[in-house]
């Protein structure tokens, strides 16, 4: 049998173009917040949490808008992680601004360009800011990333375009919330038993 031996050369050739391929193709990067999940802290507690990102390539800036139930926290402050300037290029973190009343946080962080652009951005996993959390409440809270206001950045021929990402959104739950206070449960008791005494001896005057 003769064996076609360009034929199988160029198998070969394709085998490893696609092998090759797909060792260089990226991952998706992914946003998130750490730690996920936060539980049993009472009301006047505070907590961090770091906003994260990983598998980012090439990263020149970042913002994130995240949502929270207020009756149960509120924000404190957001300072910037370390990663963005961890080339040791300069940067300008942009905010925080928050908004307690409606429940949200946004803050931001991207390089500073001087005549141009750094050459690259950073590549990798790390922290992009701290969030301090103040407990107001109980109850329990999605820690949502809004995706219209959220974003990574990476900059091309010296335009700025989105990376492509998916996030992770965290929760909060210290019980169930406190719907009736001690006083007011104290109140709605005496009412019940006024009412009663009061339909009891009524009842008493119209049968005699």
């Amino acid at each position: 049998m003769k064996v076609n031996h360009g034929w199988i050369f160029l198998m070969i050739i394709a085998t490893l173009t696609i092998a090759m391929a797909g060792v260089g193709q990226s991952s998706t990067a992914i946003m998130t917040l750490d730690p996920s999940e936060v539980k049993d802290i009472d009301p006047g507690g505070t907590f961090n949490v770091d906003v994260t990102v990983a598998d980012v390539s090439n990263l020149f800036g970042w913002q994130f808008l995240i949502r929270f139930d207020s009756r149960v926290l509120r924000v404190d402050n957001v300072t910037e992680g370390q990663f963005l300037g961890s080339t040791g290029e300069e940067t300008l973190f942009v905010g925080p601004t928050i908004d307690n009343d409606k429940g949200f946080v946004i803050a931001g962080a991207t390089f500073l360009p001087t005549v141009s652009w750094p050459e690259e951005g950073v590549t990798g996993n790390g922290v992009l800011a701290t969030i301090t959390f103040g407990v107001t409440g109980r109850g329990t809270t999605t820690l949502r990333f809004d995706k219209d206001k959220s974003k990574l950045t990476t900059v091309i021929l010296e335009n700025k375009v989105g990376i492509d990402y998916e996030e992770t959104n965290g929760a909060f739950s210290n019980g169930t919330p406190e719907i009736l206070s001690v006083s007011l449960i104290i109140a709605i008791v005496v009412a019940v038993a006024v009412c009663s005494v009061g339909a009891f001896y009524l009842i008493r005057r119209r049968r005699t």
